[in-house]
């Protein structure tokens, strides 16, 4: 079994993962985002706190909150306040089109919208058209000429650690947006038991063992990248988050933090192994790789499994 002393229990639920983790690793990394690194200790304080600090933005039990961010630290700690609140994420789609954006919102009756300050301008026009929209809270500090309802490291000092609220098996835990290929986005509904049983097999399906670290290089907005969190919690290891994909930076830091596998697109790996650093890391921890978003030609297949001997490959086919 990939996570010693796991196993599917009655009463068992997301929140599961980092309480699990603060037991078994509370001095250990949990996130590394450039030079931020925190230990599961202070991610569960901080989650506690904001989960506090989105009552008293009046989210409610079963609310719709979204994310407007590219890959960081501060993803993880939404999505765990979030279920800790009792409330379903809405990651939006940082490639979408502002029609599109604002579509989302609508259509999932989004209240509370954490954005960072690249999409500042964005996240204050949906709030002045969105009806139901009541708050923007800026992830990465108070800059811009845009009026946030709030700063997300204010927001979590000025608050006290808030109670578990114990999101229930079939409540919505999280609204996924297809992509699409006509009309507008259609927004799936996940329970918290879909992703907690997605979660579980993941885990037994190898992605790595307690302690493994994790690199975050999938775009936290898509299903492949935020489930993941939530599986590398269960795992208490360090979870390193990339703001995008560079392949440079992906092989230093396959060669500094040693994750055991990861998630990418195919196109990603071809642009991997083309990299002239390729040949120069030490990529031998890598024991899978899970790969998806289009087919792997068999060719670049054969290449990849040349030149990552020790790794088994898995091809995902994802659904929303």
């Amino acid at each position: 079994m990939a996570m010693q002393g796991f196993e599917v229990a009655r009463g068992m639920e997301l929140s599961t993962g980092l309480a699990r983790a603060v037991q078994i690793a509370p001095d250990g990394t949990a996130t590394i985002f450039g030079d931020r690194v925190r230990t599961w200790r202070e991610v569960s304080d901080r989650v506690a706190r904001l989960s506090r600090g989105l009552s008293d933005l009046g989210v409610e039990r079963g609310d719709v909150v979204g994310v407007l961010s590219g890959n960081a630290d501060h993803y993880l700690e939404v999505l765990q306040a979030l279920v800790r609140t009792a409330a379903a994420s809405n990651p939006l789609n940082i490639r979408f089109a502002y029609p599109e954006l604002k579509y989302c919102v609508e259509d999932s009756r989004m209240r509370v919208l954490f954005f960072q300050q690249a999409f500042g301008s964005v996240a204050a026009q949906l709030k002045r058209e969105c009806r139901l929209l009541e708050r923007i809270v800026c992830l990465d500090g108070p800059g811009g000429p845009w009026q946030a309802d709030a700063e997300y490291e204010a927001l979590i000092a000025a608050c006290q650690p808030g109670s578990d609220q114990r999101l229930e098996a079939d409540e919505v835990a999280a609204i996924g947006y297809t992509g699409g290929t006509t009309g507008h986005p259609k927004g799936v509904l996940l329970t918290a038991a879909n992703i907690y049983h997605a979660v579980c097999s993941m885990l037994w399906t190898g992605w790595g063992e307690d302690g493994s670290s994790a690199l975050h290089v999938a775009p936290m907005f898509h299903v492949s990248g935020w489930a993941a969190t939530f599986v590398f919690t269960f795992l208490a290891g360090p979870q390193v988050f990339l703001p995008k994909f560079d392949p440079a930076e992906h092989l230093r830091l396959i060669e500094t933090h040693r994750p055991p596998s990861f998630v990418l697109g195919t196109t990603m790996m071809q642009m991997l192994m083309d990299h002239p650093d390729f040949g120069q890391r030490d990529l031998s921890s890598v024991r899978r790789i899970i790969y998806g978003m289009s087919a792997m030609p068999e060719a670049l297949l054969r290449r990849a499994m040349h030149s990552f001997p020790r790794a088994g490959f898995v091809q995902c086919y994802g659904q929303t």
